[in-house]
């Protein structure tokens, strides 16, 4: 094996629009923006990747994305469908609430910047943003700015990368404020605005671009199956993989079987491969990672680091 680093996983740099059908704005309350950082922060649990910005205006939500191995599709529909639900039980609403989803892919990384700010602005095209949402009764505008301005403020919300790139040295929330104050080409936000074109017929209308499309396919294609990846949470858990398919109600059996679940929804899985492959319920294994998430999620962490480090040697 080569001392080489580990390279960094592929991913694909995104915006992503949530569009209701209604006129309604989406998020009216401190209730409702606490419900969506709730509902991202889990998306987040489960698919992997990072959200750098966010924007709620009326009934449309944006975020720029960071997409890893779990799929664009799944991603929006952990978040739409959660948040769904929320305004069902908040509002009484019935019917469908959200249309298909819409990505806008970013074509190099050094427009996150830019999208970060265009995001985070204020009323209207190409003003600043307040920290939080402007009050005005016809349009609500709400942006997670204040994750920029106050650190820690938005846990779901990851600012190392932007803020890294715009100052090395410098007080962060300043220089960002500064930076976010220069105007952004309207050649940019024409990038940001337009809606994809199909490449062809039977393409999904919102998927990225063909070229990052067959890039993210080659990358799923060599990531791990979850029969491959349950074997090394065994050995990571120090219980037998055989056990795992069993009934056994041991902890450390049963906690392998929530890490090797979560490892495998971020690999582009679902919990139902999980559940079948273990034989057990698909809510249970659910709830037993959400118990995990809120009292251990370091142990999703340090198999993952494992994971993706035994990829990188059986490469070598």
């Amino acid at each position: 094996m080569g001392g080489n680093p580990a390279p960094p996983p592929a991913e694909t740099l995104v915006q992503l629009v949530l569009r209701a059908h209604r006129s309604d704005a989406l998020i009216r309350s401190d209730e409702d923006w606490r419900a969506l950082g709730m509902i991202a922060a889990r998306m987040l649990f489960w698919c992997g990747g990072a959200i750098y910005g966010c924007r709620c205006e009326g009934n449309e939500i944006r975020f720029a994305l960071q997409v890893v191995h779990a799929s664009l599709g799944t991603i929006a529909h952990q978040i739409a469908g959660a948040y769904a639900t929320h305004l069902r039980k908040t509002r009484r609403l019935g019917g469908g609430i959200f249309r298909h989803y819409i990505a806008i892919p970013l074509t190099d990384d050094i427009f996150l910047d830019e999208l970060v700010f265009w995001l985070h602005r204020s009323k209207g095209p190409l003003t600043t943003a307040p920290i939080r949402a402007l009050s005005d009764a016809a349009t609500q505008v709400w942006t997670a700015e204040r994750a920029y301005l106050l650190p820690n403020s938005l846990p779901w919300i990851n600012t190392d990368r932007v803020l890294s790139s715009l100052s090395v040295g410098a007080p962060r929330p300043a220089t960002y404020r500064r930076r976010k104050s220069e105007d952004i080409s309207p050649r940019v936000i024409e990038m940001f605005t337009s809606r994809p074109q199909r490449a062809h017929h039977n393409e999904p209308l919102g998927d990225p671009a063909a070229a990052s499309r067959a890039a993210d396919q080659a990358t799923r294609a060599a990531r791990p199956d979850i029969e491959t990846i349950a074997r090394l949470v065994a050995t990571y858990c120090k219980v037998s993989y055989d056990d795992m398919l069993t009934d056994s109600r041991k902890r450390a059996v049963s906690k392998a079987r929530v890490i090797a679940t979560v490892l495998a929804t971020r690999n582009g899985a679902t919990a139902a491969a999980a559940a079948r492959l273990f034989n057990r319920s698909r809510s249970t294994l659910i709830e037993q990672a959400e118990h995990y998430r809120a009292t251990q999620p370091e142990i999703f962490a340090e198999a993952e680091s494992l994971l993706e480090a035994t990829l990188v040697a059986t490469r070598e």
